[in-house]
């Protein structure tokens, strides 16, 4: 349940910063290592390693290198899902293909699937959630009945 919540509050992190990136492609045409540079000095994404991590490496790689380096830093650490992990690599190949109107929407498309992504990863965390908490007070009892 743990790790489902993590890996949750991992991918709305990422769907906010796709969000920046949409307002932020909307209001100019700058290249996507650029985007990415202004959005990590930004004080409200602070908190998203995806964003630090590739913004990090830009420094001294290509924005998709950089990407990818960050997606596989956060699927080793157990940041994401096999689904998280792959939305991600896909968002990655086609960042900075497109004209500006086909990059918006490739941007939205990924937000979107992240969010819904979010939302089904906090309902499993909900339930398993409750399901540890009933086996832990199920086995207590199972214990303390074997003790009578």
């Amino acid at each position: 349940g743990h790790r489902l919540r993590r890996q949750c509050v991992y991918i709305r992190q990422t769907a906010r910063v796709l969000q920046g990136l949409e307002r932020q492609l909307a209001y100019t045409a700058r290249p996507m290592a650029d985007l990415w540079r202004q959005l990590a000095l930004s004080e409200a994404y602070a908190d998203c390693a995806l964003l630090q991590d590739t913004a990090a490496a830009l420094a001294d790689q290509p924005f998709a290198m950089a990407f990818t380096a960050a997606v596989e830093r956060a699927q080793t650490a157990g940041w994401l899902t096999p689904v998280g992990y792959s939305l991600l690599q896909e968002f990655g190949e086609g960042c900075g293909r497109y004209d500006l109107t086909r990059q918006t929407e490739h941007i939205h498309q990924y937000r979107r699937q992240l969010e819904d992504l979010a939302a089904a990863l906090e309902g499993g965390a909900a339930v398993k959630g409750r399901l540890y908490r009933t086996a832990g007070w199920a086995g207590g009892l199972a214990l303390a009945l074997l003790l009578l």
